[in-house]
């Protein structure tokens, strides 16, 4: 489903002449061959696809509620102030809020190019306002978030340039 999706983003998003390809980097990352300066980031998951097709490097992440020992995990992933955010929501609350800074910082990492696994606990979001926004860090990230009651993504960007989001959900049927 992730291949149908992207093969249907590549197709509405980039020139007719282009001939994309789809290949791993030495990391093992799906990336684009055949069309310069165009990046891909897929996330899939509970029954839940996202692609994201950038200009620059991008990562994206989908995440749809499920039953896992999230409070275990962000003791080890997240940093003080995100954990105290997060003791702060309402108990019924504490899975939904603990997607919305996980995808974040999953869509982070890959939008970097680097290793989810050494790179989560680095970095740290600020959910207090009206939108996202990285803490502690540079601000060379464009950072979106969608919050509905059967999934969390999020989407990052490294630009400091205004980023013209586009977000379209799809049933599998339409790909």
């Amino acid at each position: 489903q992730s291949r149908l999706l992207l093969q249907h983003l590549l197709a509405s998003s980039l020139p007719s002449h282009a001939t994309p390809m789809l290949e791993r980097t030495a990391s093992g990352r799906l990336a684009l061959a055949g069309v310069h300066g165009w990046h891909i980031s897929l996330s899939h998951g509970s029954g839940l696809v996202a692609a994201m097709l950038s200009e620059a490097g991008c990562g994206i992440d989908i995440e749809g509620p499920r039953k896992m020992a999230w409070k275990k995990i962000a003791n080890r992933y997240f940093s003080t102030g995100e954990q105290n955010w997060l003791a702060q929501q309402e108990t019924e609350a504490g899975p939904q809020a603990f997607l919305r800074l996980w995808t974040l910082k999953e869509a982070a990492v890959k939008a970097m190019g680097k290793g989810l696994a050494n790179h989560m606990a680095s970095m740290a979001f600020d959910l207090s306002g009206k939108y996202p926004r990285r803490t502690g860090g540079s601000t060379d990230m464009s950072l979106l978030q969608e919050v509905r009651e059967d999934h969390v993504l999020a989407a990052a960007v490294m630009t400091q340039d205004p980023v013209n989001w586009h977000v379209e959900c799809l049933p599998v049927d339409r790909l």
